[in-house]
């Protein structure tokens, strides 16, 4: 029977690892025999480092580790036995650092004492060792392009370079996250293949060669930024000011979504030794921008702990809320803290709006529940009279019907499936809400644009033959022709919504100041009212808008929208009035009835057909007969 080996504690001292030594072998017949040996990084530093991935957990491999004298069994992958057969040695000892093997992975103080200590183990190696795994067609292709890099082949063409690439970066090493600080360190890293070997400099060389712009991203995108880092960290002083902003946490987070780990935990300690702004500690501190490691602390508090620590740091809550809502999605933090991002949950959205939606605002954080206590105000150029009436941010109205979210990696079909469905959506609830009216060609058309501006700010022509079902005009539009709706929705729904309007007991003219910890008055909520039809309220907003968030914003607007059709007609008085929320726009759900506690959903925007014929005045009423909320808490 395997007598399994026992792992000892390792003494004190912020340097102290272990290191595995491979006893020299000639062959696979051969076992892997090894040993495991504390060392002191700062006294020892004679090592290569391995980069590998563990793939699944199927411990099916021995290695024999002498333990006083005698030897015993640690279980190990088939890819991690691969890469030790790879590396031993036929005649000397190979010394190597292996995270699986050199960390005891069933010691969680352990390994907080390990992970931030990884920076100087990967830095002070000797080189570092990258294993790709046993595949014969990602060492083909490692071949080919190391050949390629030499002038050793006949010359290839561009698009056999990008194939072989492609089919390279597919490996699962290049998705793994732990493999950038792995790289990025060391000034030797050589990648191995099966037998196939190349240099990581002469790989950047040529994936640079092959996609020489920044701006496209695919799957060099990743490859690219750490050999960026990996330049800056080993090519002089003069650029070290760009290497602090390339390396700051949040760059980092962003720049690395896509790469995976196994524990969520790892989003943030894989990639916080590398950066320029944070430091990891085993230990706990009360003050400071130190991050501590602990496995033992449910995820979502990692998250959390990671945001308030950083609060000033990394740009305030304005970095933190646009960070949150684009991969927000419902299910965020298991319902703590709408406003610190989940890294778990990829970005599912682009910020419609390049300001936020606080950014004048003043903010305080309650570090006693992790919530913001925010004070709203109005930016100098949103355009409003300065008076202590227009303070506070618009309660516009509440959504009362929600469509179906967006698809995500749409195509054409689908987008055209969607905006059918958005805009039989829109009209169904028109005519339910006109039983005794038929909506004539006209008022259809107009709500088509009210719609498409919903959507499209500057409108597409496309757009009505979609909604309209023009079949050969359909059959025309290209994929690219689509891309802008694709930016804005993806991640994102439509909805109809009721303005809000103040009561006539509520002192009107005037805005109403809502109080905090006062109840949300219901005022009178109700569609506008043109030619006699109930009109629709229109926004968009987060695919997990719900009905009964509110809308809020800086101010409403009053915008002429000419009115156009694809198919020709002279259409009588082409202009049109609407009212337009004024950017930026949210939408908060309250969490319960006393206006003081709030769930932050995200950007919006929205938009109501109105009778124009006294703009100006029209303009001034609105914005005077709805609410106001002056101060709110975002939890």
């Amino acid at each position: 029977m395997d007598l399994p080996y026992q792992y000892k504690p390792l003494s004190t001292g912020e340097a102290k690892t272990r290191i595995l030594e491979i006893l020299p072998g000639h062959s696979t017949n051969e076992p892997l025999q090894c040993k495991l040996r504390e060392i002191d990084i700062h006294d020892d530093p004679y090592y290569d480092a391995l980069s590998y991935t563990w793939g699944l957990p199927h411990f099916t491999e021995k290695l024999l580790i002498e333990d006083n004298g005698q030897w015993t069994v640690l279980r190990i992958t088939s890819n991690l036995r691969d890469a030790l057969f790879r590396f031993r040695l036929r005649l000397d000892v190979r010394k190597l650092w292996v995270d699986a093997l050199c960390i005891n992975q069933q010691d969680d103080d352990e390994k907080a004492r390990q992970i931030p200590l990884m920076t100087q183990i990967y830095t002070r190696a000797t080189s570092v060792l990258v294993w790709l795994g046993q595949n014969d067609n990602g060492a083909s292709c490692l071949q080919k392009i190391d050949k390629f890099s030499r002038g050793m082949n006949d010359p290839l063409d561009k698009v056999t370079i990008k194939e072989l690439l492609e089919s390279l970066l597919r490996l699962p090493w290049f998705g793994r996250r732990w493999i950038v600080q792995e790289v990025v360190l060391s000034p030797n890293v050589t990648l191995f293949c099966s037998l196939a070997e190349m240099s990581w400099v002469r790989l950047l060389q040529i994936i640079g060669l092959a996609w020489p712009s920044d701006r496209e991203r695919n799957c060099s995108s990743v490859v690219k930024t750490m050999g960026t880092i990996w330049r800056r960290q080993f090519i002089g002083s003069e650029f070290s000011h760009r290497l602090d902003q390339a390396t700051g946490i949040l760059n980092l987070l962003e720049s690395f979504e896509d790469l995976g780990c196994a524990d969520p935990r790892d989003r943030i300690y894989a990639l916080a030794g590398l950066s320029s702004d944070t430091v990891l500690t085993p230990d706990f501190q009360p003050k400071g921008e130190k991050i501590m490691v602990s496995y033992s602390i449910p995820v979502e508090q990692v998250y959390i702990d990671f945001a308030v620590r950083k609060f000033a740091s990394l740009g305030g809550y304005n970095n933190m809320i646009r960070l949150a809502s684009q991969r927000s999605d419902g299910t965020h933090l298991n319902g703590k803290c709408s406003w610190i991002p989940d890294w778990r949950i990829p970005v599912t959205r682009q910020l419609a709006f390049e300001r936020l939606p606080f950014i004048a605002s003043y903010v305080n954080h309650n570090r006693k529940n992790n919530s913001l206590e925010i004070t709203l105000r109005q930016d100098d150029d949103s355009g409003s009279r300065n008076d202590s009436s227009r303070s506070g941010y618009v309660y516009y109205g509440r959504v009362r019907r929600v469509f179906e979210k967006f698809p995500l990696n749409a195509s054409k079909n689908d987008v055209v499936r969607w905006l059918q469905g958005a805009w039989r959506f829109i009209t169904g609830w028109m005519q339910s809400s006109n039983l005794d009216t038929v909506i004539d060609e006209l008022q259809h058309l107009i709500l088509a644009h009210q719609l498409e501006r919903a959507i499209v700010q500057d409108g597409q022509r496309e757009f009505q033959a979609i909604i309209f079902g023009e079949d050969q005009a359909i059959s025309k539009i290209k994929e690219k022709d689509l891309s802008e709706i694709k930016f804005i929705m993806e991640g994102r729904t439509v909805f109809i919504f009721l303005p809000v309007i103040a009561t006539q007991t509520d002192n009107m003219p005037g805005a109403s100041q809502l109080q905090l910890g006062t109840p949300l008055p219901p005022g009178s909520m109700s569609g506008r009212h043109i030619d006699g039809l109930l009109w629709p309220a229109i926004g968009i907003g987060p695919s997990h808008t719900s009905i009964g968030d509110m809308i809020c914003t800086q101010l409403i607007d009053v915008q002429r929208w000419m009115i156009t059709s694809i198919s020709g007609p002279v259409i009588p008085n082409k202009w049109r009035y609407f009212e337009c929320a004024y950017r930026p726009t949210f939408l908060l759900r309250p969490l319960n009835s006393n206006n003081d506690s709030f769930w932050y959903i995200g950007d919006a925007m929205a938009n109501c057909l109105v009778d124009g014929r006294r703009e100006k005045e029209y303009k001034e009423w609105v914005n005077d007969h709805h609410y106001r909320l002056k101060k709110i808490i975002i939890q």
